[in-house]
């Protein structure tokens, strides 16, 4: 599913530093699999790739899709989108309330937390890769058990954002700088 802000440009790039890194790994996890780029560009590279998300709604969707289940994905109208942001989850509201939204954000904004994303990762035995922008919500790295948090690839683009559109007011070029962090195995770290 290609969205602004998502990684389908850059996924082949961000998975050659982790097999750069790792070569004979076979199994890797991917707790936020969104929009799938990254799944992809994984199990193409020849990783067994256990993708999951926090929201159920795109899980349903992914399954919908990978089962065939191809009237989740048929043509919708604003009636539609309206009745399904409160309703129960289900693989067609994951596909209107991402694949429709701006961004790729749940129904244009799905809450995120930073702080808990960063405990987990802190916790975390195995290596551990993220690609962000930024790491929003992680100022104290030291205290949270993060020092060795490395970047291990950059990259600038332009913003494909709201800002590049003929109607905006803020038009021109935004440039931001896609990173791939890198947090070693626990037993590697210098805690």
């Amino acid at each position: 599913m290609r969205y602004q802000g998502g990684k389908s440009r850059i996924a082949r790039k961000i998975v050659a530093e982790i097999r750069k890194l790792y070569p004979q790994v076979e199994d890797i996890w991917e707790p936020f699999c969104g929009g799938g780029a990254v799944t992809k560009a994984l199990a193409e590279a020849g990783f067994r790739v256990h993708a999951s998300d926090s929201h159920p709604d795109l899980i349903m969707m992914w399954w919908a899709m990978c089962a065939g289940q191809s009237q989740v994905f048929a043509a919708y109208s604003p009636s539609v989108t309206s009745r399904l942001r409160n309703a129960p989850p289900s693989a067609r509201r994951g596909f209107v309330g991402f694949g429709s939204s701006r961004g790729g954000e749940w129904f244009t904004g799905y809450p995120f937390y930073h702080d808990v994303f960063w405990c987990w990762i802190a916790r975390r035995a195995g290596p551990t890769f993220i690609s962000e922008l930024s790491r929003d919500g992680c100022d104290d790295i030291a205290d949270r058990g993060l020092g060795d948090l490395r970047i291990v690839w950059r990259k600038e683009h332009l913003s494909q954002n709201a800002s590049n559109s003929p109607t905006s007011k803020h038009r021109g070029a935004i440039t931001r700088e896609e990173r791939l962090y890198y947090l070693p195995p626990k037993a590697e770290r210098s805690e």
